[in-house]
């Protein structure tokens, strides 16, 4: 079963410059609510919860996970995670468990 599904931004849930596709939008956030309410109430969903990878920065992304109802972890700026349950920031990990918490005085700008 497939967990997440991580999307990128530009070219994939938007166009830079061109009004958003809100019909498709709307699909979207309808799916990621199911699969979040199965999890909920049922442990599992055939529907894979939604993230964004993204290299844009926090705030717009921020408010498009607003729009389409994400919870999860989401990473933007290319290498940054944000966690809209604790409000927090964390360097992306490399592997497999990409939430793993990393000391952000390690983090090379």
């Amino acid at each position: 079963m497939i967990e997440y599904f991580v999307s990128d931004v530009d070219g994939c849930l938007a166009t830079p410059f061109q009004e958003p596709d809100w019909e498709a939008l709307s699909q979207i956030r309808a799916y990621h609510k199911r699969a979040r309410l199965d999890r909920q109430t049922q442990g599992e969903s055939p529907y894979p919860l939604l993230s964004i990878c993204t290299g844009r920065p926090l705030a717009y992304t921020e408010s498009l996970t607003q729009w389409l109802g994400i919870r999860t972890p989401f990473v933007f700026e290319s290498a940054l995670v944000f966690d809209l349950e604790t409000y927090q920031v964390r360097g992306a990990a490399t592997h497999r468990n990409a939430w793993i918490q990393t000391d952000p005085s390690t983090i090379h700008t």
